[in-house]
């Protein structure tokens, strides 16, 4: 991974937050907003390569709770954000339950773009995602999509660039769809070069934190 002045190898090892899935992580480069990364992967003779930039992050006016009608202890959680007029910006969203999410976890419908309210205010609802299907905790079956009075959620609003939006756009459109057997499989779109399906994603990230409290 380069930077265009600093490049560093990466190394392997399993990750921590989604076991038994592996990841591979730098030591010395740091993600900073305004800048490009480029990504250079060697294997079995081929080269794959891919680029990405972080965007300027945009900080949320303000995150709360309120409970689902008709529940005692389950809710969503609301947000307001103020979107840049001077560019086409896409978002993506993601929340951490303290002592219950390993990491961050996409939101329900976690991507989407600011064709409709370029240079405004926006609100939008904040339905709890899975970290994945595969590993999903049964014990919250009830609960999909539900925060529960007590939690606290740290909530990260994530602006990302329109190959990134591409992918997850279409990704998290065919996870969603994939219960119908009459969907026909779409083609993903990936924003790495030389054949290899994926996405190199750079995200530029601002945090808040809210308690489940009506």
């Amino acid at each position: 991974v380069s930077d265009g002045i600093v490049s560093e190898t990466l190394t392997l090892g399993f990750n921590p937050e989604y076991y038994p899935f592996i990841m591979y992580r730098g030591q010395s480069l740091k993600g900073e907003a305004g800048k490009t990364y480029y990504l250079n992967v060697q294997v079995d003779g081929l080269t794959y390569t891919a680029e990405t930039y972080i965007q300027q992050a945009v900080i949320l006016d303000s995150v709360w709770f309120a409970l689902d009608p008709g529940e005692d202890s389950l809710g969503y959680l609301y947000a307001i954000g103020s979107d840049p007029f001077e560019t086409e910006d896409y978002y993506r969203v993601f929340t951490k339950r303290y002592g219950k999410d390993a990491g961050f976890v996409p939101m329900l419908g976690s991507t989407w773009e600011d064709k409709y309210f370029n240079g405004q205010q926006f609100t939008f609802s904040i339905f709890r995602g899975e970290a994945s299907f595969l590993l999903e905790d049964q014990s919250e079956n009830n609960h999909f999509t539900y925060y529960t009075l007590g939690d606290t959620v740290i909530v990260k609003l994530s602006r990302i660039s329109l190959p990134v939006y591409n992918f997850w756009a279409a990704a998290e459109s065919e996870i969603f769809a994939g219960g119908n057997p009459f969907m026909a499989p779409a083609m993903i779109p990936s924003n790495i070069s030389g054949g290899a399906l994926g996405v190199w994603s750079g995200y530029g990230s601002a945090i808040d934190t809210v308690i489940a409290n009506p």
